[in-house]
């Protein structure tokens, strides 16, 4: 055994063992960044997308509140988007403040999918962006929401707490 030790050849193929048992770790760690990043990227290009939706349904169908049947709608589409990008299972959270006749809003919260979005906020915490436009009315104010679950190689790794690397991505719109 001492001389396996003190063999140059044995010292270096040991070495070289122990490099690439770090360069495989680190190959997999750089792999669920990247697949974290781009789920990331996934998820905030489809919430403004819905989002986008949600602002020009306003103008189109005369200023009408949002229903249940639209978020159905919403969902169903943001179900299309990610099976041709992300293909996971998705939570949506759509919220709406919109203004009454007595300059009031009606705050409603909207939750669709298998995966459960959770916020640090709600819309009435940032509801002081909101504007009155030139007809002296309050605009309407929605957030849409979509997050999926993180399951890469290193996730499962008990005692490591990460959810803070759980993708959410929100789209803040205004109603035309």
């Amino acid at each position: 055994m001492s001389s396996f030790l003190r063999n140059k050849v044995a010292s270096v193929s040991i070495e070289v063992s122990f490099m690439l048992m770090f360069f495989v770790i680190f190959l997999v760690l750089s792999s669920d960044i990247g697949k974290l990043i781009k789920t990331q990227n996934s998820l905030e290009k489809i919430s403004y997308s819905l989002a986008g939706i949600i602002r020009e349904r306003t103008n189109l169908y005369n200023k009408t509140l949002l229903k249940e049947s639209d978020i159905d709608n919403l969902y169903s589409i943001a179900l299309v988007l990610n099976e041709k990008t992300l293909n996971k299972e998705l939570g949506l959270v759509v919220e709406s403040l919109e203004p009454n006749k007595n300059d009031d809003f009606n705050y409603k919260n909207y939750k669709r999918g298998e995966v459960e979005c959770v916020n640090n906020s709600n819309l009435k915490d940032i509801s002081k962006i909101n504007f009155v436009n030139k007809f002296e009315n309050y605009t309407s104010l929605y957030r849409v929401t979509l997050c999926t679950k993180n399951n890469d190689l290193f996730m499962p790794i008990r005692g490591i707490n990460l959810k803070k690397l759980e993708p959410l991505a929100s789209s803040v719109v205004y109603g035309r």
